[in-house]
């Protein structure tokens, strides 16, 4: 069970991301590899570009690499005490990052 943030959830997960590649044998996801049904995934994305998955109904929402880097992407986000970013260039980073 291999994804791009978990392998296999058993919890909510809200307002997450993935980017990075994702491929495996068995069971793969762009978020996450294996969902439980019974636990939601609310406002998360993942790059279909950069994790080469497209095609991942219920595990998250599709955004191409320029839709993924904007702002306006990540409805109700908290980008006034949370995350950052830098619009077109990097991906949401939360604030405490240096």
């Amino acid at each position: 069970m291999v994804g791009g943030l978990v392998g296999r959830n058993e919890n909510t997960i809200t307002n997450s991301y993935a980017t990075g590649a994702v491929s495996a044998a068995g069971s793969v996801g762009s978020l996450v590899g294996v969902k439980d049904p019974m636990v939601a995934i609310i406002v998360c994305y993942y790059d279909q570009e950069t994790t080469g998955q497209n095609n991942d109904t219920g595990k998250g929402e599709p955004k191409n690499t320029t839709e993924i880097k904007k702002k306006s992407a990540y409805e109700d986000w908290g980008f006034s005490n949370i995350w950052r970013i830098n619009e077109g260039i990097s991906y949401p980073e939360l604030r405490w990052q240096p």
